[in-house]
């Protein structure tokens, strides 16, 4: 069975992490509850090697929060989705009350004698941390705030705001110089201040992420939700188990808080991942399509070659008869036969226009470019020159904006889209005094792949009769006129067709700007490749 491009990229960019992580995450945090039970001693017998396992998993929980912040801010270029980062940056909060618990502990930056303080500090980091949690989830649910743009400015600005705030609570505890957290009197609860936290992060667990959840569905939310999980487990063991420093409950308590910053990060990661594999296939996809339908348009082109080239003979057969029948049995047929006559020759002319028209449609197609180095200025003035009766009968002034550059491409054709373009410019134009300007201009362009870019226009202007609006688009179609067959010289309505088709040829695009009764610019660029100078 086959599996479509939407599905695969659903699979890829899941609203869920894996079952597997899920449950991986929960055996880790209730193993050691298991474990200690069975009489397993995690704790650390001496203060230096307390001190070291206290540094490392401090550490290791500051470096997982600083990847997570900065995968969160590329997730955010890619997406544009601000919930992330902005929850990233409480993250990145807890992640620095951790570094400067951990210097101060160690006596890097504060001289602090009373080791029970690191108990403190991360009592009081983990309550600000579910502080700024909920009000981060706050922040990015406002509907006014959930779609903004974040500069670089406002993110370095919120980071050394987190850096600074953590920063001074750390130090603010350590000036006390009071472990106010224990209380070692036989109680079910040891550490009442975290008590408080566990109930923020039941809060959250329960109501506020479920609702972000609900309303603002990924990986990485639904990781948060994962992550109030790991920090209630944390919380617990410090809650009802540790009862002093480096004890078993307070280093699986340290460990487990690593888990907690692990998870969204891993979120992250699977994200990344998928929208990678998402885009890689969307590339594959758009190149198989383009080649499909590069097969089909060959295809198509080769079908109207041939039905264009094998409807001639016969429309030639039957307007040979009509014309036999109109030089010799003309005296023959009454008014009415003569007129159906005249009109059957009249159809079989504009039938061989269409056919003819076709013709060059399919070959545009069909036949390869001849491309070599050409000076449009000669170009144009090869064609003026060949329609040089029209305009000195219709007494039209030819301007000349710049000089027009010289160009890659196939010199036949891009002369056959100037004599479109310009014969247009004479025949939809009822002006007493007409003019046509020919020129190129510097002009910035939206492209799908690199943004804006400076391209060179050619242009043809006219103050012709215009083009209204709503069908400044049709007019490329083939076969498409917007008067009748024959208002302003009649005509098969192929010329901008083919037209737009060998610029496409050259890599090129084309475009007009009008204004009913007021004239109109086509506009069209080569590929950037075919540009001399």
């Amino acid at each position: 069975m086959t599996v479509s491009v939407e599905e695969k990229t659903k699979h890829w960019l899941s609203e869920r992490l894996p079952k597997s992580m899920v449950f991986s995450v929960l055996f880790v945090c209730l193993l050691p509850w298991v474990l200690i039970l069975a009489g397993v001693d995690f704790g650390s017998h001496d203060a230096l090697s307390g001190a070291f396992i206290h540094t490392i998993l401090e550490w290791s929980a500051f470096c997982v929060a600083v990847m997570t912040v900065v995968l969160a801010f590329v997730h955010y270029q890619m997406m544009k989705d601000i919930a992330i980062p902005i929850i990233c940056v409480a993250l990145f909060f807890s992640g620095m009350m951790d570094a400067f618990s951990v210097l101060a502990a160690d006596r890097l930056i504060f001289n602090a004698d009373n080791p029970e303080l690191i108990s403190t500090i991360w009592s009081t980091g983990r309550i600000f941390n579910a502080f700024i949690m909920t009000f981060s989830v706050f922040f990015v649910m406002h509907r006014g705030w959930r779609h903004q743009r974040l500069s670089e400015q406002t993110l370095v600005l919120l980071l050394v705001a987190a850096a600074v705030t953590a920063f001074a609570l750390t130090y603010y505890v350590y000036s006390l110089g009071v472990a106010f957290n224990v209380v070692d009197d036989g109680g079910f609860i040891v550490h009442p201040y975290d008590a408080t936290a566990l109930v923020l992060y039941l809060v959250c667990l329960t109501f506020l992420y479920p609702w972000l959840y609900k309303i603002h569905r990924s990986s990485f939310t639904y990781a948060l939700i994962l992550m109030a999980f790991v920090q209630i487990m944390a919380e617990s063991y410090m809650v009802f188990g540790s009862d002093t420093v480096f004890d078993g409950y307070f280093n699986i308590a340290q460990f487990i808080k690593i888990i907690a910053y692990i998870v969204p990060f891993v979120a992250l990661v699977l994200d990344y991942v998928g929208i990678h594999k998402s885009e890689k296939l969307h590339r594959l996809f758009i190149s198989q399509q383009a080649y499909v339908l590069e097969e089909s348009n060959r295809e198509l082109d080769e079908f109207a070659y041939i039905a264009s080239h094998d409807l001639r003979e016969p429309l030639r057969g039957v307007q040979s008869y009509a014309q036999f029948l109109q030089e010799d049995y003309d005296d023959k047929l009454d008014d009415e036969g003569r007129k159906m006559l005249a009109s059957l020759v009249r159809l079989g002319e504009r039938m061989q226009m269409l056919i003819d028209d076709l013709l060059t449609y399919s070959r545009v197609g069909r036949v390869a470019l001849a491309t070599q180095k050409c000076d449009l200025n000669k170009v144009v003035e090869s064609v003026l020159e060949l329609l040089s009766a029209r305009l000195k009968m219709d007494n039209i002034e030819i301007r000349f904006d710049h000089d027009l550059p010289t160009v890659v491409c196939d010199k036949t054709r891009i002369h056959e889209v100037f004599m479109n373009f310009i014969s247009n410019s004479i025949k939809y134009n009822d002006k007493t005094q007409r003019w046509i300007e020919i020129g190129c201009r510097k002009m910035k362009l939206e492209d799908e792949n690199i943004g804006m870019r400076e391209v060179t226009a050619l242009y043809i202007s006219d103050n012709g009769i215009g083009i209204p609006e709503k069908h400044q688009e049709k007019i490329f179609g083939i076969f498409k006129r917007l008067h009748a067959k024959d208002k302003f010289g009649g005509g098969t309505g192929s010329g901008l067709t083919i037209a737009k088709k060998i610029i496409e040829r050259h890599n090129g695009r084309v475009w007009v700007s009008s204004k009913e009764d007021e004239g109109s610019t086509f506009y069209f660029i080569l590929g950037e490749a075919s540009i001399d100078r």
